[in-house]
């Protein structure tokens, strides 16, 4: 069952009362927009939240924009991304991939963890049953080893921004190999994959990066069983809405939206 909730919208910024809601994954679609869920995370609905947003719906900041809690960035074919999810080993995009788990995916990276963690989600749209993690890693040292141009990085710096691991690789084989090794290694089995053998494989496919697609282990997962599910929309009042427990999203996109928080159970 997937249960919405309304926002408010008070000089472009959209709140959410949490009252009644527990720990968990949410999803905000804004004016509709199915295909481009916006991902959150709500570790204490007794707390404020607070979500940053970008113009495109694509990258995410919650907590401290100076000292997130969580970076998030999403993938889908509505941004221009053919194939956001492919098959491991061939790289094809295909109709089980789509039917398993919607074809779209978005990254989380936790700073608040020891060791700080990287996931990739499936996305789907809310007709697509609940979210499913496709990767999840935690580095063994909280830097990476310094290259030729990054001087011992930060784990959370050498996964996202500029200078991160994809930046700094450049193309270069060199930079990376010698850990690495050949970068176009492809093992059989994605559970073969070690730091020295296909690591870029790990997450994407390949050295191509995220245009490539994220990698989903299709062996990882039994085939989805068929599931019946329905909606029920719950307003929330446009006055007296508590400041705890709340939800706020800051967006730069516009002042007049439609946003839902959309709940999968």
């Amino acid at each position: 069952m997937y249960n919405y909730k309304a926002a408010t919208i008070t000089n472009g910024t959209a709140k959410f009362n949490l009252s009644n809601e527990d720990a968990g994954t949410r999803y905000i679609m804004i004016n509709n927009l199915s295909d481009d869920l916006i991902p959150t995370r709500i570790d204490d609905p007794t707390k404020d939240v607070y979500q940053f947003m970008g113009e495109k719906l694509r990258v995410f900041v919650i907590g401290n924009l100076s000292d997130p809690t969580y970076q998030i960035e999403t993938f889908t074919t509505r941004q221009g991304y053919n194939h956001p999810l492919v098959n491991y080993p061939d790289g094809n995009y295909s109709p089980e991939v789509l039917g398993r788990f919607g074809g779209d995916a978005y990254t989380v990276l936790s700073l608040k963890t020891n060791p700080q963690r990287f996931q990739v989600i499936t996305l789907g749209t809310p007709h697509f049953g609940k979210n499913q993690e496709i990767t999840d890693y935690t580095p063994t040292a909280p830097i990476h080893p310094s290259t030729s141009t990054s001087i011992n990085p930060s784990f959370s710096k050498w996964m996202y921004g500029e200078g991160s691991h994809g930046f700094d690789y450049g193309g270069n084989d060199s930079k990376c190999s010698i850990c690495h090794g050949n970068l176009d290694t492809k093992p059989v089995n994605f559970s073969d994959i070690t730091v020295n053998n296909g690591f870029c494989f790990r997450c994407h496919y390949g050295k191509g990066g995220t245009d490539n697609g994220f990698v989903v282990d299709l062996t990882k997962f039994r085939p989805r069983q068929p599931s019946s599910t329905t909606a029920e929309l719950t307003a929330v009042p446009t006055t007296a809405i508590p400041k705890t427990p709340s939800f706020k999203a800051l967006s730069a996109i516009a002042a007049l939206m439609v946003v839902f928080l959309i709940k999968r159970k």
